[in-house]
């Protein structure tokens, strides 16, 4: 079912037992452990934050919004029991079909229900969390949606970037050199012009999603996820700007980017989905605060990342689609999927082929690693064979410790794109040379059966599908559940 907004989302969630009623954690680091300690434990409930001190009971904190597969399941109009790499392949058929619903403009909105503006303003009257230790701050925005225009097109963009709270006023925006809006400000600030931006932390979490993958240059998240939920996102024009900010969002801030000799502060280092700390402390953007809307009892929508294998932001690695339709718009036969590990962008990337000529399994690596889906921040790219649960890394290495061999079936590739966050990029490299410098390498590697001789190749000493079946059927009182489908497999 669609949901007209996050309140909706967690109400219904709650019903089916996916949401943790927490009373009375602190801003200042607990809530963010206590998020990080559900976020290890798999398909755990999202947390529900209230009575947070120094705050009204009602201002909330709701976080993992995605982290089990119920919850991915429902913003995707499916059964809560569907596997995620069923998800995966609806997904895949939904971006393929895609039909864009541009969003429906109306007056009356939720969001406006509280309006200020100029000395009115105070960042702080919403209770942030400080997530890891080390962060420097507070951060408003981590799963929220940044939205801008391009400069001089009706082309509107959303997306997801870390949120530092300055001050009452100021907040800090960090954006990865070659992202949308990292080229949106390019194209501002060489004009001398302040960006204007609305910015909504508190949102249905299919638009966090759609904020959070990559898609076509010029194609809006709001046609996108009116597509995927059958009906046009409601937006509303902002009290400053008039960009269209989401209707139902629980908190909406408006206000401009200046350019960088104008104006910046020192920011991070902030914990990120790497696992580490590793931009920061260092002078970055900031968003000048002129109006705050929100609604009573509103809801700060927390994705804060953590270390892998940690789920903070979906069981269902979304970008691992972008990668299997590009493979297949290019014509590389008998992909039977591709999966991704990582906690937001992929580490390693997995593509499973049905071997048909020799060079199969590099042309599938190289198209791969050149994807959207996959360049970013990736490192390694597996190809194997169908028999491999490529959604299973225990099940990918093995396959790699037993099919590859290092001399032959290994492929470096120089200077691909990265990001200052990526950890292993050099404090030089990071801080003191010009955005868009930095680069890292990558690795092919093919972990399937030398195609000359794979039908020679040693068998696999598991049991037969047949006789798996046949002894649970039997013995139906020893396996149960999740237990008997993984048999099964």
């Amino acid at each position: 079912m669609p949901f007209k907004d996050l309140r909706e989302f967690i109400d219904t969630c709650d019903r089916i037992g996916e949401v943790k009623h927490i009373s009375g954690a602190h801003w200042d680091l607990e809530i963010g452990a206590i998020t990080e300690l559900l976020a290890e434990i798999p398909n755990s409930p999202a947390p529900l934050f209230d009575d947070i001190p120094g705050y009204p009971k009602g201002h909330r904190v709701f976080a993992n919004p995605l982290a089990s597969n119920k919850r991915t399941a429902l913003i995707l109009d499916q059964h809560p029991e569907t596997p995620p790499f069923e998800m995966l392949k609806y997904w895949i058929k939904r971006t393929r079909e895609i039909k864009p619903v541009p969003p429906r403009w109306v007056d009356d909105a939720p969001v406006k229900e509280h309006v200020l503006t100029g000395d009115q303003i105070n960042l702080f009257d919403f209770p942030s969390p400080k997530w890891h230790e080390n962060d420097p701050g507070r951060y408003l925005g981590t799963g929220d949606t940044v939205i801008m225009r391009a400069p001089g097109e009706d082309w509107i963009n959303l997306a997801t970037y870390r949120m530092e709270v300055h001050d009452e006023k100021t907040l800090g925006l960090w954006i990865s050199p070659g992202k949308h809006g990292y080229l949106f400000l390019q194209k501002y600030h060489e004009r001398g012009e302040a960006a204007p931006v609305a910015v909504s932390v508190g949102h249905d979490p299919l638009l966090f999603v759609c904020c959070a993958t990559f898609f076509p240059y010029a194609m809006s998240e709001y046609d996108f996820a009116g597509h995927l939920r059958g009906a046009p996102i409601e937006v509303t024009r902002g009290v400053i700007t008039d960009l269209p900010i989401p209707a139902t969002a629980e908190i909406v801030i408006e206000g401009e980017i200046p350019p960088r000799n104008e104006e910046m502060r020192m920011e991070g280092p902030f914990g990120e989905f790497t696992g580490y700390y590793a931009v920061g402390p260092h002078p970055q953007l900031i968003i000048r605060v002129k109006s705050v809307m929100f609604r009573s009892k509103p809801i700060i929508l927390g994705a804060p990342p953590f270390k892998f294998p940690s789920h903070w932001f979906t069981t269902v690695p979304f970008n691992a689609g972008e990668t299997w339709d590009a493979l297949n718009k290019v014509g590389v036969p008998d992909v039977q999927g591709v999966w991704q590990f990582g906690s937001w962008f992929p580490f390693i990337t997995v593509v499973s082929i049905r071997q048909r000529y020799a060079g199969h399994a590099k042309q599938a690596g190289l198209v791969a690693m050149g994807s959207k889906g996959s360049a970013y921040c990736g490192r390694y790219v597996i190809v194997v064979d169908e028999d491999v649960d490529i959604t299973s890394l225990e099940d990918v290495m093995w396959a790699v410790a037993t099919r590859c061999e290092p001399e032959r079936d290994m492929d470096l590739i120089r200077e691909c794109w990265s990001s200052p966050i990526d950890p292993i990029i050099s404090p030089h490299m990071r801080f003191e040379m010009a955005h868009g410098q930095q680069n890292t390498s990558r690795v092919i590697i093919n972990a399937c059966k030398p195609y000359a001789w794979k039908d020679k190749f040693p068998r696999t000493n598991i049991a037969s599908k047949e006789l798996r079946t046949k002894i649970l059927d039997k013995y139906s009182d020893i396996f149960a559940g999740a237990e008997a489908e993984k048999v099964k497999a």
